[in-house]
């Protein structure tokens, strides 16, 4: 009885330091890493980083990021937005050491809402080709789209989905 419980101590505490630990961007690490932008125009503001869109296919990228796609399987960017169309479309691709970006590799997402307050995007890609990926060393985000607007980003952040 004495082994068992013990066993189990040592399991739970095992599945605790092993857990991966979220990876997450915000402005209290000023969003390190993203820079390179395209059609767009960043800045950090009391709240988060703003892009602001100065044409179509905008994008800013980390182009120094090392995730594990099965330990990050979970996208969440809160955000809130103006000036954005109604209908609107974005994606994150994103790139290993021998694959550069391209229309295969990407999590796509459509309607962001255009209310000025905050939301969180929730997205979960358990497919096999993000799973078995390798790790991931780039990404680029393309907010919106579509060529005109404001999106303020919160945080980003890749982790474990939790269990509903």
């Amino acid at each position: 009885m004495k082994k068992t419980m013990v066993w189990l101590a040592l399991t739970a505490l095992s599945a605790a330091v092993f857990a991966a630990e979220p990876i997450v961007w915000n402005k209290e690490n000023s969003f390190k890493g993203w820079g390179s932008q395209f059609r767009c125009k960043k800045t950090i503001s009391k709240d988060g980083m703003v892009i602001t869109v100065t044409g179509a296919d905008c994008n800013i990228s980390n182009n120094n990021v090392k995730i594990n796609p099965k330990e990050n399987s979970q996208l969440l960017i809160e955000y809130r937005s103006k000036d954005i169309p109604a209908k609107n479309n974005g994606k994150l691709y994103y790139a290993t050491a021998s694959k550069g970006f391209n229309e295969v590799n990407v999590w796509n997402f459509r309607n962001l809402k255009n209310d000025g307050n905050w939301h969180t995007l929730k997205l979960i890609n358990d497919s096999k080709r993000w799973l078995n990926a390798g790790t991931i060393t780039k990404l680029r985000l393309d907010i919106i789209e579509q060529s005109s607007g404001t999106v303020e980003i919160r945080s980003i952040t890749f982790s474990t989905p939790e269990e509903e």
